[in-house]
């Protein structure tokens, strides 16, 4: 989204969205129980991603690239993190070390292609 200062993020996260969707539409049937969940997942799908995904294509504009892909990097940290205070759900070790090395090489690499990268300074 950085590299296209003239173009629409929004455009961008509907259709990766959208891609998404059509991705995992195989998977959505039988549904089952839909009269009880979908208002559920309508207000969810729309408040806990739909707003955040606009704002975050909003700012982006506005921050520079390490600062946006550090957001990025922190939201798969705080999702676990907000599931084991509310359910007390504790992840398993194995998946602590699989998401510390995702997490770790994509702190990394944004360090890398900040530092070495063709940095602009935002406008």
């Amino acid at each position: 989204m950085r590299h296209q200062r003239a173009g629409s993020p929004e455009a961008v996260v509907l259709l990766g969205n959208g891609i998404t969707l059509l991705f995992a539409l195989p998977w959505m049937f039988p549904l089952m129980n839909i009269q009880r969940n979908g208002p559920w997942l309508l207000l969810l799908g729309s408040v806990q991603l739909a707003v955040p995904y606009l704002l975050y294509s909003l700012a982006i504009r506005h921050v520079r690239a390490l600062d946006a892909s550090i957001i990025s990097i922190i939201e798969p940290i705080l999702n676990p993190i907000w599931v084991m205070l509310v359910t007390s759900e504790h992840p398993s070790f194995w998946s602590i070390v699989g998401g510390s090395i995702v997490l770790a090489t994509s702190l990394t690499r944004s360090l890398v292609a900040s530092r070495y990268g063709h940095a602009t300074s935002p406008q």
